[in-house]
């Protein structure tokens, strides 16, 4: 049933324990769903052409042997069953299918099938992320028919619109804003800007979306410009919500914000802004986010809960594997002294890139680990196998993931809580000692206090020196050494590895370029003059091609 029918019924509790009761299981139980869920995915999978390709003749029939006998996937082995969305060879006529924003250099985009079953279990964590993100309470449901939400997700054919938005509207009566047709057809710009004139009349119950665009809007308010989307709008539905912020700000003896206008029941976001903006988004829309993550290739992964202290695996959507990504602290693994020594060996030898051995205290099969085996601090690669009639088996995705803590005793919770780290390709190594992600660096940026447009970096060398440069377009006029002393600084205090690099080296391993007003904007309108898509209007923050950095350098230029 869904919860627009449970709750037809009255059925609250039911609601609770169907959408969100697998965070109440023991890591045991967690542990035997996935293995069920798997060996009924592999006599699936395994009378389908692409299932023989990985499996064999003979599906595996332990997760020992599936693990031992099945090779680790990348998307290459994927390709000549996917490129043209044919369903020939697979295990079932897919539901929909999904693509990523195709920044991986090799092919356009990826597309990945979702059959129909995989679409419904994915749409019931979409609401356990809308039930998690506004409740206070285990048990708490908030929502109501009829409650609206900002349109503001990437629509179909990305996994945002084809899964959450598309999965939430098969589970509730949510009034989208704009609906989700007329959205479709729009430019992301212009959906924002409807979106919110819409909530002015109608008023804002959730919002689903990129937390930058909550931090704009919240920006926007602070500058005294709150009733900016709607000045043509003279409804007196709006006329009434902005008097009312104007009102409670008066009170507060503070500029109107969004969490005057609006009393929003959830923020949902995913992404690495999230991190970075976490509290900001709380100042100005008076509900922290709540996140969740996933990817095309395997849906939604984890979500995090009320108690907003990491996010929670979802046992039911992928076979999850880990591959350490590096070296764990402590008596079952080497220590900060021998990784510090390899990697200052590294240093002296200039651009080495050499590593300390990975040794962990889990014994690995098939090079992985089991969620039951990982250790908090840690660092891992995700590695999936779709279940639910997918097609993807052992398939690394590159995404990177720390493990936080191995559950939340004060929630009761028994599952590993994790956050996104970064992805492989987004992360920038230093002689082999610090690995910086976009989430550090933005969050050094942030607390440095200098005021920017926007952001990208790279590693680059000079002789045998290696370092980072920082590109930013400032908002006000500082000099560059200032403004990299300031981010220095910062990263030392973020980054232990970072801060240790500095000691060994004696050498300031960061250099700040500054680009010229309007570079972003122009960036961004030269690519939407060449007909690119919205995922790729700014360009890749972490270690950008050098012709995108040349036109972003020229775009601001006079």
């Amino acid at each position: 049933m869904t919860v627009r029918e449970l709750l037809e019924r009255g059925m609250r509790h039911e609601i609770w324990s169907k959408f969100c009761g697998f965070i109440d299981l023991p890591l045991d139980d967690f542990m035997r769903v996935q293995a069920s869920y798997l060996l009924e995915q592999l006599d699936f999978l395994g009378r389908s052409d692409i299932g023989r390709k990985f499996l064999g003749n003979k599906a595996p029939r332990s997760v020992e042997e599936f693990r031992e006998r099945v090779p680790l996937t990348s998307y290459d082995d994927y390709y000549p069953f996917f490129s043209e969305r044919n369903d020939e060879g697979l295990p079932e006529k897919p539901y929909v299918w999904c693509r990523t924003s195709g920044r991986s250099g090799i092919y356009p985009f990826k597309w990945i099938p979702f059959t129909r079953q995989a679409f419904n279990k994915h749409s019931e964590h979409a609401m356990a992320t809308v039930i998690f993100g506004g409740c206070s309470k285990r048990g708490e449901i908030v929502m109501e028919p009829g409650d609206t939400i900002l349109y503001a997700l990437a629509p179909r054919p990305y996994m945002s619109g084809a899964i959450m938005a598309d999965g939430l509207v098969h589970q509730f009566d949510f009034n989208f804003l704009p609906d989700i047709k007329t959205a479709e057809g729009m430019s992301f710009q212009d959906r924002t800007k409807v979106g919110f004139q819409l909530a002015l009349k109608k008023g804002l119950d959730f919002f689903l979306g990129i937390a930058s665009v909550l931090v704009a809007v919240g920006e926007r308010f602070e500058r005294g410009e709150g009733g900016g989307f709607s000045r043509e709008l003279l409804h007196p539905a709006t006329l009434r919500r902005i008097l009312g912020g104007v009102m409670k700000s008066k009170v507060k003896r503070r500029e109107m914000l969004p969490k005057d206008v609006w009393n929003l029941k959830c923020v949902g976001t995913g992404g690495t802004d999230t991190q970075v903006y976490r509290k900001r988004i709380a100042h100005y829309w008076g509900k922290e986010p709540v996140e969740a993550y996933g990817c095309t290739e395997g849906g939604i992964i984890s979500i995090q809960t009320w108690g907003r202290r990491g996010l929670v695996f979802v046992p039911d959507t992928n076979f999850l594997e880990f591959l350490p990504v590096e070296p764990p602290a402590g008596p079952d693994g080497i220590t900060r002294a021998q990784v510090a020594a390899a990697r200052a060996v590294a240093e002296r030898n200039g651009r080495g890139e050499t590593r300390a051995p990975i040794r962990t205290a889990g014994e690995a099969v098939g090079g992985t680990l089991l969620l039951d085996q990982l250790q908090e601090g840690v660092t891992y690669e995700i590695v999936l196998s779709n279940f639910l009639g997918g097609c993807l088996v052992r398939y690394r995705t590159g995404d990177i993931v720390r493990i936080n803590t191995k559950g939340d005793p004060e929630l009761g919770i028994q599952i590993p809580h994790m956050h996104f780290f970064g992805r492989e390709q987004d992360i920038i190594d230093l002689s082999g000692f610090t690995r910086l992600t976009e989430v550090i660096l933005w969050k050094a940026l942030e607390e440095s206090g200098v005021r920017y447009t926007d952001w990208v970096c790279r590693k680059e060398y000079d002789g045998d020196r290696v370092f980072l440069r920082l590109y930013v377009e400032p908002k006000e006029a500082r000099p560059e050494k200032e403004i990299r002393d300031l981010v220095h600084e910062q990263l030392r205090e973020i980054d232990h590895d970072y801060a240790a690099l500095v000691e060994i080296t004696g050498r300031v391993p960061l250099e700040v370029t500054l680009l010229p007003q309007g570079a972003f904007s122009g960036y961004m309108a030269e690519m939407a003059r060449r007909g690119v898509e919205l995922a790729h209007l700014k360009p890749r923050r972490m270690g950008p091609p050098a012709g995108n950095l040349g036109l972003l350098q020229r775009a601001g230029a006079p």
